[in-house]
């Protein structure tokens, strides 16, 4: 069986024992008063209105009990005890009372700040939004997008290319050195591309694809030959000084200053070990 909604109210027994004025009132007049009192809680009041017989019953007393716990009330001053003209009689409590106006209180305090607030940020109907009002004379302020909302990059494969590389086969390829370079978080920019297609623009159609899947392969950021290319264990792009290749090292730190450089197309012919023979 689910217990009645007013089944728990909270009950100070501190002030029930330290009031002075209930200590000197009769056993009895001290019971009269708890069922009056569990009364105003279950009415949700701090006062009781009723004839006495009715108080009676409300209080599970004889009527002659009753009266004389009024009458005990009323000598030291327990609660107010008031006779109405229609013969009722209301019984107050003080305790209940002040309970009752601090709840008042505090309801009226957050019932305006809502409405200053309101008044300050636009009179809305009902539980609108609490955000500012922009009025039509006000603009929204630019937000920047965050990085992860940016927008997708463009499919590769749509740059101008020299007119001796706007072939199929190096279409592809162009593409996929494109899309190699966005995959490791480093895209090429407008100025790179152009640099690197002028560099693959001088070595041909058939060296720069070579070059382009020799440096995918190999995972690099910068376009480099294969030193092997010609069969002659140097870089096609050599001066032929009989240096041979050159170590990881160096191709590692020009790659750096490829990637330094905007990603501009380089060859092992670039670094400095070879500058001297050119």
């Amino acid at each position: 069986m689910p217990a009645p909604k007013n089944w728990y109210e909270k009950f100070e027994t501190a002030a029930w024992k330290a009031d002075p004025a209930l200590v000197l009132t009769s056993a009895s007049a001290r019971g009269v008063w708890i069922e009056l009192i569990v009364t105003m809680m279950q009415l949700k009041s701090d006062r009781v209105t009723g004839t006495e017989t009715q108080l009676s019953k409300l209080a599970r007393v004889t009527d002659s009990e009753l009266a004389s716990a009024l009458d005990e009330y009323r000598e030291h001053d327990v609660c107010d005890v008031k006779s109405n003209d229609n013969g009722t009689v209301t019984v107050v409590s003080r305790y209940l009372n002040r309970k009752k106006i601090q709840q008042e209180t505090s309801r009226n305090q957050v019932s305006l700040r809502v409405q200053r607030f309101r008044d300050r940020h636009g009179n809305a109907v009902g539980n609108a939004p609490v955000t500012r009002h922009i009025s039509e004379s006000e603009s929204e302020p630019d937000v920047k997008p965050k990085a992860k909302d940016k927008p997708p990059l463009p499919p590769a494969g749509g740059d101008a290319l020299p007119v001796n590389l706007a072939s199929p086969a190096f279409r592809t390829a162009w593409a996929e050195w494109d899309q190699h370079r966005r995959e490791k978080r480093q895209a090429l920019t407008p100025t790179a591309k152009a640099r690197q297609l002028a560099k693959l623009s001088e070595w041909g159609e058939s060296r720069a694809i070579a070059a382009i899947q020799h440096s995918i392969g190999n995972g690099w950021t910068g376009i480099f030959e294969d030193k092997h290319a010609n069969g002659q264990g140097q870089s096609s792009g050599q001066a032929g000084n009989g240096t041979g290749g050159t170590s990881a090292g160096d191709r590692r730190r020009a790659e750096q200053r490829a990637g330094d450089f905007g990603g501009g197309a380089f060859t092992v012919a670039d670094l400095p070990i070879f500058r001297k023979a050119r």
